[in-house]
């Protein structure tokens, strides 16, 4: 009997080990804000219809999105697990346990994004402001995550632009931030513009297209509407699949008129293609009588403790601390200095954008 459970053990691992190149990816404006009135349009009315959609368990599901192959592998893929939720306007959700399987990294100005922890690990995250209407500040939430079984990195981008009242905006911000990275990354989100990036030329990602235009509905229960929901790739990444999930919708068979938000979510799938990965820039190290160090670089995982403190600062901060082996510091509230534990060597650090970051080992 225990050989059979040791078998069965290894055939879910291997299956999870094959499974790590297919992206599946959401985003989703959830709409918290200004719905206050008691209608079908109030936030609280809404919850049930968000959590079926996030978590893809209802039977309208079925019928709303078809379960996906995988053509060039001949692997079908029965999982309705995602692997990344990116929301938009997600002010109260906190208050709210959507579900058990996804971890949760919060950014500011309600973006939020989901991800699974049995297949990534979050190694860290940055706020880029790049604009001001009349609601306030908008930002990109970027995510760095590694697969669990693979160690391949991804970026996730979170995006909410700005619309109405527009007092100021720096696209040229959101291009150099996003025209930097050194893994295969995902672009998603609210742009509250049609062709987003069409002007920016960044020309290492590409839109990810589908079947319908609309995402933006407005509470009118139609699929007509604007082209606002947006989600973009890079290069290194192959387009599996995609569907705008239209609900409530004749085919889900809803006779409600119930609302999950204004916005249509929009979903993407992806396999990850490691040999067309693009290389890191290179790493410069610099020996002083202490420690070895660099620029614009990181150590992911094997935190001991963050402290906040200047840059200069922290390699004798973790010289002071007897378990400390290796640290990274960025300019994360100020100045985080993170001391880390175990053996680095220098060929595991990996390349950082973040402008002034610094890794280094004793």
């Amino acid at each position: 009997m225990q050989y059979r459970y040791l078998l069965l053990a290894s055939l879910a691992l291997l299956s999870a080990s094959k499974s790590f190149c297919q992206i599946k990816v959401m985003t989703f404006n959830i709409r918290t804000q200004y719905a206050h009135d008691d209608g079908a349009a109030h936030y609280k009315q809404r919850i049930p219809y968000i959590n079926n959609i996030i978590n893809l368990e209802e039977d309208f599901l079925e019928k709303e999105i078809p379960v996906f192959t995988n053509e060039d592998k001949g692997m079908l893929r029965s999982n309705r697990k995602l692997d990344f939720i990116a929301f938009q306007e997600d002010d109260f959700s906190n208050e709210i346990e959507f579900s058990s399987k996804y971890s949760r990294v919060s950014h500011v100005f309600g973006l939020t994004t989901l991800y699974d922890p049995s297949m990534w690990r979050h190694i860290n995250k940055e706020e880029i402001r790049f604009a001001h209407d009349q609601w306030g500040e908008r930002a990109i939430g970027l995510s760095l995550f590694e697969n669990i079984y693979s160690k391949r990195q991804l970026y996730i981008a979170n995006v909410h632009g700005p619309t109405g009242h527009i007092i100021q905006e720096n696209w040229g911000a959101f291009r150099d931030a996003l025209g930097n990275l050194h893994a295969p990354s995902i672009i998603l989100g609210d742009f509250n513009r049609p062709e987003p990036l069409k002007p920016l030329n960044l020309k290492e990602f590409q839109e990810l297209k589908h079947e319908y235009s609309a995402r933006f509905h407005g509470f009118d229960n139609k699929w007509k509407g604007v082209e606002f929901d947006y989600i973009y790739h890079s290069s290194n990444l192959k387009p599996l699949a995609s569907k705008v999930i239209h609900y409530p919708s004749q085919a889900s068979g809803d006779k409600s008129n119930g609302f999950a938000s204004d916005h249509f979510p929009l979903l993407g799938i992806f396999e990850d293609i490691p040999n067309q990965g693009t290389p890191s820039p290179r790493i410069f190290w610099n020996q002083e009588h202490d420690c070895n160090w660099a620029l614009n670089c990181d150590f992911p995982g094997k935190d001991l403790v963050s402290v906040r403190v200047e840059g200069a600062r922290c390699s004798q901060k973790c010289i002071e601390h007897h378990e400390c082996t290796h640290f990274a510091w960025t300019n994360y509230e100020g100045g985080t200095c993170w001391l880390k534990k175990g053996y680095r060597s220098l060929d595991e650090a990996v390349y950082s954008p973040k402008e002034g970051s610094v890794c280094g080992t004793l």
